[in-house]
């Protein structure tokens, strides 16, 4: 009972110094609270960073300020809702936060521009950008945002519960030449319907995979880093008669992320970054081909940093 009415007498007394305190930071005016935040540093600065944005549009002058503080913390959170700020004209402030060396202030600009109903070509514009990212984080953020393609499944090779060797019981090469290539420095590529078996690719440059894109197209791509989309006609084999569990394109490796549609339809993706540089991948595609017939393959490619493009083969393999 004594311990009880201690911690009683305690809670009391702590809460009789605490709320004059809070009382008196309610009250404190923007001019004060300015005064503070210019004349403080470090953690002080922040929790007089955070009442002035809690004061609404009356702060808006001050939170200009803070939008360029050297304080990571104090930048980053002066970038949330700037759209009920300032409306329209938030989006300079955003084209500026993307590009910010910081990821963190990166990361909360694209995460309002995804919250921005209706999207405007301005604000399509900059999730595009921020698309380009060179942080893979940063990056998938606004890619999501603007993607509306998705398969999901565990390709055979790695499924957990397969507790047998994967055999390998045809295969066939894609060809190396015969390839249609266009760059995308648009990131817009998916919503044009590059990936459509009827598009005219008429236009785009001839080009051949098994090695970087910037060494055989060096008039053209140079040191290219963004999108690029390759295009090709296969010839895929008539369906097995043999058992068989799946059909993939196996792809050596890709610089360095890929994704994949067969015949107008998505196939599926690799896209871990810029560790997928040199791995090899497998696309399931054995429910979207037209076996026996002619098949559109369309791969778009991200390069984020240094050379680019499918570099080494890629194969129809039948596996079990």
């Amino acid at each position: 009972m004594k311990k009880k009415t201690y911690a009683m007498i305690l809670t009391s007394f702590c809460l009789s110094m605490f709320l004059p305190l809070l009382s008196a930071a309610q009250t404190q005016t923007l001019g004060e609270l300015s005064a503070q935040y210019k004349s403080s540093s470090g953690l002080k600065q922040r929790q007089v960073a955070r009442r002035i944005l809690a004061l609404g549009a009356e702060a808006n002058s001050i939170v200009k300020e803070m939008l360029d503080s050297e304080d990571l913390v104090i930048r980053r959170n002066a970038h949330r809702n700037l759209r009920e700020r300032f409306g329209d004209d938030a989006l300079k402030y955003y084209e500026k936060a993307l590009q910010d060396p910081e990821v963190m202030v990166r990361s909360v600009a694209v995460e309002d521009l995804i919250t921005w109903k209706p999207r405007s070509e301005a604000v399509l514009a900059l999730l595009q950008k921020a698309g380009k990212d060179k942080d893979n984080a940063v990056r998938k953020l606004a890619g999501d945002a603007l993607w509306d393609f998705h398969r999901n499944y565990t390709v055979i090779r790695k499924r957990p519960e397969w507790d047998h060797v994967i055999e390998t019981l045809q295969s066939q090469p894609l060809p190396l030449t015969g390839w249609r290539f266009r760059i995308d420095p648009g990131s817009n590529g998916h919503l044009e319907g590059w990936f459509a078996p009827q598009l005219d690719d008429s236009k785009w440059v001839d080009a051949s995979i098994g090695h970087w894109w910037n060494e055989k197209m060096t008039g053209m791509v140079h040191n290219y880093e963004g999108i690029a989309w390759y295009r090709i006609d296969l010839e895929a084999p008539p369906k097995p008669e043999f058992e068989y569990n799946e059909a993939v394109l196996h792809f050596g490796s890709v610089d360095e992320c890929t994704w994949v549609w067969v015949n107008g339809q998505f196939a599926g993706e690799f896209d871990i970054g810029t560790a997928g540089w040199n791995q090899p991948f497998d696309i399931e595609v054995g429910s979207l081909l037209n076996w026996g017939q002619k098949n559109q393959i369309s791969v778009r490619v991200l390069n984020a940093a240094g050379a680019g493009g499918i570099y080494k083969p890629v194969e129809l393999q039948i596996l079990k």
